[in-house]
């Protein structure tokens, strides 16, 4: 053979080595790219499935909090009102969208659940849950329950101790993982058991890709798979998701290879081509060839290397580049991009409010987390949407939703580039400025940024009202978690005080703990007698007589000493106990009537009523039941109602009372000249007397203005054909005026404070059984008679 052919032979040779040398490599890098692409979108499916679940375990958490931080339920849980907690967890579970809500006690029995079904043991069956939750003071898994996956959670309620645990519970069902799959792009499979058996409880395949679902197969590293890469079997991934009394839930996220290998099965026909058309060229040629295209593969191995582990690479391929290699190296920097993009998105999903599109409660908390760290002053107001409820019950929750967007768009513009507004769940939203340069003034303007329009025009407008707290760091709090707590006080005291807009001062913590202990005991004290009635006598001017008397309610509590009535009926009437406040003050008043006409003193007398009593149907019905029960006369029986009250709601308040009219009681008008109640109104409510606001009796004798007024009220009174009695009275110059005045009856610590049942009978019989000349009633202004003092005895005519 000649030198030529020998020469030809062996660059042939060599070409041919090389060809197959270069097209194994390219094969086989590209075969463990395709591995390690697998393994890199398996890691980000993971990482995409585990930030799923924890968004849904935090939304969960947010969702719960709301619900433990609710005044209404953590009272009725301090209250064991079972019924109410029920009612509270199913409202709620349907309105967020929850599977499963249970209430348990202190020791893990379960006291309320809102399916039966799935916790019938009696106890909260996860141990370690229960565990984790009381050293962490909250918890949460993934397990199964009735065969299904769920998310639980576990948070105390704490009032201010812990005084019971609720736990939610959201099915990790089809959809969920349909959610999961729209962002990964992998099948998704849920088993149960130790190991993981077949069939999955939940799946994203379909029934026959259920049943040739391997879960032992993963891709081959052999040179026989090069030349089968179109027909590579799914590969499969399992995880541990969290253990139930069952076995272990693992989630198998199977991805299709045949999908992502495609674009690679062009390029290796290309690349046996070029073999076999490079071998008949010219040695030069194929060498030059070979060696041009080997430097591109070893760069864009590199590339698919770096971008494999997490490097962003700027550097891009010509634009032009339409060559195998170049489509290679796009492809691989478009899925760049797309990893990147996916992961901005689930960042940006994990810190924004989906309705209102404004950042949520994690994003505020970050924020707060950096300015304390850098010890940067701000101010925080927290501000809410005053009986939200009653708009979403009145026009529906979608119309609600209108409400929030609506409210959160007003936000956004009134604060501008100047701070930064959240929605941290619910009806509440956030708003953050940068330094000491925002006062109450602010909050004010705020305010009225937000409820001077009305809503939903459209519909039916309606005027919101807003109520604000503020906090100023580093004066009210030294982080995050004690900043939103005392704007959530604030927030508060302006929701209960009226003026909707407060500040936080120095002890509105202890103002708060005390009402948390006031609302805890009172339903205990009403349970077991704890409170107790006085009686203040009432005296009829033209007969000189004591026969009508005001009960009075009182409460000396254990720890808190003396509770004013205006506080805790106050807080009764906020948390929903009023009406069982009400039924045991009737108890106990007609029982004591009851008692004195057995001892043949009888007695008239009022019983003050609340304006949420004005609202309950039931009230004539529960009030002659107890006057039935008892046995006593309606005529016994006066129901005070103060004028604000009346007024809230005259149409409902005038059926209420009419219908109480025709049992027989007497309504009086009480604090009458403090409201704005409509005369034109006033004249067609079924009432009987008036009874003059003690302000403008006090200081009669030294008050011209108090004198025209309270002379008008009289005649105003008697013209109406209503009689009229005067709170207050102190002194014997005001009951002089008042008597001149013809007022019908006279109240007031003239005559005596409000008495104990048994001291009243002393008093009552020392008032009957003395007699004064009016000489004697100027040079003294009071007379003791042991064991009660008289102050005032009108003589007989």
């Amino acid at each position: 053979m000649s030198f030529r052919s020998r020469l030809t032979l062996t660059i042939l040779v060599l070409l041919m080595v090389s060809q197959v040398a270069i097209l194994a490599a390219v094969l086989n890098g590209s075969h463990r790219d395709i591995q390690r692409q697998i393994s890199d979108h398996m890691d980000i499916a993971v990482r995409v499935m585990e930030q799923t679940i924890n968004q849904h375990r935090q939304q969960m958490l947010d969702s719960a909090e709301v619900l433990i931080s609710d005044y209404g339920f953590r009272s009725a849980v301090a209250s064991q009102d079972n019924p109410t907690i029920e009612s509270a967890l199913n409202n709620y579970a349907a309105r967020i969208g929850a599977d499963l809500m249970t209430l348990n006690g202190l020791d893990g029995r379960l006291l309320v659940s809102t399916r039966p079904e799935l916790t019938t043991r009696g106890v909260f069956p996860f141990t370690s849950l229960w565990r984790k939750a009381h050293y962490d003071d909250r918890g949460s898994t993934v397990t199964i329950i009735g065969g299904m996956p769920y998310v639980i959670i576990l948070l105390p309620v704490k009032a201010p101790d812990t005084i019971g645990w609720v736990s939610m519970g959201f099915a990790f069902d089809t959809p969920l993982l349909s959610r999961i799959k729209t962002i990964t792009e992998l099948d998704i499979s849920l088993l149960g058991g130790t190991p993981a058996a077949l069939p999955p409880l939940v799946s994203t395949l379909s029934p026959e890709q259920q049943k040739s679902l391997d879960l032992d197969h993963t891709p081959s590293s052999s040179l026989v798979s090069l030349f089968s890469i179109g027909n590579a079997r799914p590969v499969n991934r399992q995880i541990i998701l969290g253990d139930s009394p069952d076995g272990h839930l693992t989630a198998v996220l199977s991805h299709p290879t045949s999908s992502l290998m495609a674009p690679y099965l062009a390029m290796r026909m290309r690349l046996i081509v070029i073999f076999f058309v490079t071998l008949v060229s010219a040695t030069m040629l194929s060498l030059l060839t070979a060696n041009t295209v080997g430097q591109p593969i070893k760069r864009l191995t590199d590339v698919a290397r770096r971008i494999g582990d997490g490097e962003r690479i700027k550097a891009r391929p010509p634009a032009n580049d339409k060559s195998d290699l170049g489509v290679l190296a796009s492809t691989l920097h478009m899925m760049q991009d797309k990893l990147s993009m996916r992961e901005a998105q689930l960042l940006h999903q994990s810190r924004q409010d989906l309705l209102t599109g404004l950042p949520n409660r994690q994003s505020a908390e970050a924020r707060l987390a950096t300015l304390t760290e850098k010890g940067m002053p701000f101010t925080l107001n927290r501000l809410c949407i005053n009986e939200f409820k009653r708009i979403n019950d009145t026009f529906g929750h979608v119309n609600g939703d209108r409400v929030l967007i609506e409210i959160g768009t007003r936000l956004r513009q009134a604060v501008g580039d100047q701070g930064f507004a959240y929605r941290i769940g619910g009806d509440e939203y956030l708003v953050l400025y940068p330094g000491y340069n925002h006062d109450t003034t602010d909050l004010r303007h705020l305010h009225d940024a937000l409820a001077s329009q009305p809503v939903l025009q459209d519909i039916s407008p309606i005027n919101v009202s807003i109520s604000m707290g503020q906090v100023h760091y580093p004066t009210h709090g030294p982080d995050a978690e004690v900043l939103l707590r005392r704007a959530d006080i604030a927030l508060n005291d302006a929701k209960h005080s009226g003026s909707h807009l407060k500040s936080y001062s120095t002890g509105m913590d202890e103002q708060h703990l005390r009402r948390l202990a006031i609302l805890q005991d009172l339903r205990t004290a009403l349970l077991n007698d704890r409170l107790y009635m006085v009686y203040q006598p009432k005296i009829d001017l033209r007969s000189g007589k004591a026969t009508h008397l005001e009960a009075l309610v009182r409460w000396e509590h254990d720890t808190l000493g003396f509770i004013p009535p205006d506080e805790f009926i106050t807080l009764a009437e906020h948390s929903g106990n009023i009406a069982m406040l009400t039924d045991w003050v009737l108890h106990q008043v007609a029982a004591q009537i009851a008692r004195w006409n057995e001892q043949h003193h009888v007695f008239c007398v009022s019983v003050n009523l609340s304006a949420q009593d004005l609202t309950d149907h039931q009230l004539p019905a529960r009030i002659a039941a107890i006057l039935a029960e008892h046995a006593l006369s309606s005529r016994q029986l006066v129901l005070e109602i103060t004028e604000s009250a009346l007024m809230e709601d005259p149409v409902e308040a005038r059926r209420i009372l009419e219908e109480l009219r025709r049992q027989g009681l007497h309504i009086s008008i009480d604090d009458f000249g403090t409201g704005y109640s409509s005369l034109s109104q006033l004249r067609h409510m079924p009432i009987d007397e008036l009874k003059i606001d003690k302000s403008f009796i006090l200081k009669l004798d030294s008050q011209f203005e108090d004198v025209m007024i309270v002379r008008s009220i009289i005649d105003l009174g008697h013209n109406l054909g209503l009689s009229v009695t005067a709170e207050g009275v102190e002194n014997l110059q005001s009951l002089a005026m008042l008597e001149a005045m013809n007022c019908d009856v006279a109240q007031g610590f003239l005559f005596a404070r409000p008495l104990k049942a048994q001291e009243l009978l002393f008093w009552f019989q020392a008032f009957s059984s003395k007699s004064f000349s009016d000489e004697q009633i100027r040079r003294r202004k009071e007379v003791v008679t042991p064991p009660i003092p008289v102050t005032y005895q009108r003589r007989e005519t």
